[in-house]
């Protein structure tokens, strides 16, 4: 490709010289610089800011390529690894997320169901996989505009997390803060994070 853009390039030279050649030579030194420089230097630089100079990737563009780049990953680890493997879910847990930046919810509700169905089969409900998945969906169900269910599953994972890990463990006490402001969001008023759910 630069070997090709050099031979374009040396050839438009070449052009622009005879071309100026045969204009000095005629008694026309201004017009002959004039278009040496359109065809050595103006027609490249035209060309290249229209057709190859770097462009900013526009978020939406990337955002798609991401979503294709994650499914195509999610299909690969699913084939090879199976649907229960760790690197599986955190497949689903990728394309999830970027429908919820592309402002589909419902699809990545989907995928956090299929990954939360099999961490729970493979891991239990207390794993800290199925927690991580959990969450992820009651994001997603508030994105959704579904906080009843999303209050639901931070309930469910406030439980789980404290069954396996105990009530005051690190796990626990970021459930119950995700949990809290959740309920901030559907109720308007604050709720306190310390003690133990009910």
């Amino acid at each position: 490709m630069e070997r090709v853009r050099l031979v374009r390039s040396a050839g438009q030279i070449v052009v622009a010289a005879v071309l100026a050649g045969a204009l000095w030579s005629e008694g026309h030194p201004v017009a002959a610089l004039a278009l040496f420089l359109l065809f050595a230097a103006g027609f490249p630089a035209a060309s290249w800011w229209l057709f190859e100079r770097p462009r900013r990737e526009t978020g939406s563009s990337a955002l798609r390529r991401r979503l294709d780049a994650d499914a195509c990953t999610l299909a690969y680890h699913a084939a090879l690894l199976g649907p229960a493997h760790p690197a599986t879910l955190a497949s689903h847990d990728d394309l999830a997320r970027d429908h919820l930046l592309a402002g589909r919810p419902e699809r990545a509700i989907a995928h956090y169901q299929v990954a939360l169905t099999y961490a729970i089969h493979a891991t239990g409900a207390d794993h800290s996989e199925a927690l991580r998945i959990r969450r992820g969906l009651a994001d997603a169900h508030r994105a959704a505009g579904d906080l009843p269910e999303a209050i639901a599953h931070l309930r469910r994972a406030c439980a789980d997390a404290a069954r396996r890990y105990g009530p005051e463990h690190r796990t626990t006490s970021c459930c119950r803060a995700h949990l809290a402001e959740m309920r901030a969001t559907a109720t308007g008023v604050p709720v306190r994070t310390g003690g133990h759910l009910r």
